[in-house]
């Protein structure tokens, strides 16, 4: 039986076992047989350990380093960031002093303030932790046992903003990473999913609108034209094209996937010419031969005007990254754009 299992990872290195988050204890689940055992944690409390002397309080988001021995957890009620060695079943606390705040700092010096998800890159190490009554995405450097704040201000609020210290969360529940480059993250409080860039922590609405609880619903269109009520669990594909959203207050209780741009710019885009006053329409598509992301902006090159030389297109977005369905051209000559 199960008390109240809330965060579940799959042990991709073995691929036969998955451990979950149960009530105030971890458990593992081998995948081939369903038997289920209870590898740390007893009752509510804080303390360090080895099986059933370990103590955590409210564990819930988990992830599994790609060593598939080692499982970070957020330990909500204890401010921590737990980690469990599968083999030995020992417990140890990677960061946070217990002390409900969001200071940044090293080790036992930095402080959360109920952390609930958590994230690793793709290399093990950095891991990325949702503060959900803090308000920020912190960034943990796992060997320094560094902490910092990636993005959020602390301040309750639904604003994507140029700045990391601009962005405005409620209630980031979960999160998880995309290519290594975004953090896609569910809000339950703005009932929305953002990307926050890992290179500098601004953050864009992918989808869901902007608002709070006057916008909360189960429409499926495309991104702010759909809803969501308390968004929860966050999960990406392998291939970067999909992510899945638990939405956990809508009346269907619903699994949510969310098809991200697939990197090209097509069928009957607005041109806007730095050249030309007018604006000219065309039907045609750009792929290839430029940079492109299944979050950031498109861009292509071609001989769009005819004159032989090169030009750039570039996909445009308005101030929460949503696609605007224009593209803009810089027209190139013998000497460059």
């Amino acid at each position: 039986r199960f008390n109240m299992p809330k965060g579940i990872a799959v042990n991709r290195m073995w691929g036969s076992t998955a451990l979950i988050t149960d009530g105030d204890v971890i458990r593992e689940i081998d995948l081939t047989t369903a038997k289920v055992t209870t590898v740390a944690g007893s009752w509510a409390a804080f303390k360090d350990g080895v099986k059933t002397d370990a103590k955590f309080n409210n564990p819930h988001g988990i992830v599994i380093a790609p060593d598939g021995e080692t499982a970070y957890i957020a330990d909500v009620y204890n401010n921590r960031i737990r980690v469990l060695l599968t083999s030995t079943q020992t417990v140890s606390t990677l960061a946070g002093s217990g002390t409900a705040s969001s200071d940044d700092g090293t080790g036992s010096s930095a402080t959360f303030n109920n952390p609930t998800g958590v994230a690793l890159s793709s290399d093990g190490a950095t891991l990325y932790v949702a503060e959900m009554i803090g308000r920020k995405i912190r960034k943990i450097v796992v060997n320094a046992q560094a902490v910092t704040t990636l993005s959020g201000s602390g301040e309750p609020g639904d604003i994507d903003s140029g700045t990391s210290t601009g962005v405005k969360f409620i209630n980031p529940m979960d999160l998880a990473v995309h290519g290594d480059t975004h953090v896609i993250v569910a809000d339950t409080g703005t009932h929305d999913i953002r990307a926050v860039k890992i290179s500098d922590g601004k953050a864009f609405r992918i989808s869901g609108p902007r608002g709070t609880s006057d916008k909360t619903g189960n429409v499926d269109l495309t991104g702010n034209g759909a809803n969501f009520s308390r968004p929860r669990g966050t999960a990406v594909s392998p291939d970067g094209k999909y992510v899945y959203i638990c939405d956990y207050d809508n009346r269907d209780r619903a699994v949510r996937k969310i098809e991200l741009c697939s990197g090209f710019v097509s069928a009957n885009v607005e041109i806007r010419s730095s050249r030309r006053s007018s604006v000219v329409n065309f039907d045609f598509t750009v792929t290839g031969g430029g940079e492109h992301d299944h979050l950031g902006s498109h861009v292509g090159s071609g001989d769009i005007n005819g004159d032989g030389y090169m030009d750039l297109l570039m996909g445009a977005r308005d101030q929460g990254g949503n696609d605007l369905g224009q593209a803009y051209v810089l027209f190139g000559k013998a000497s460059g754009w």
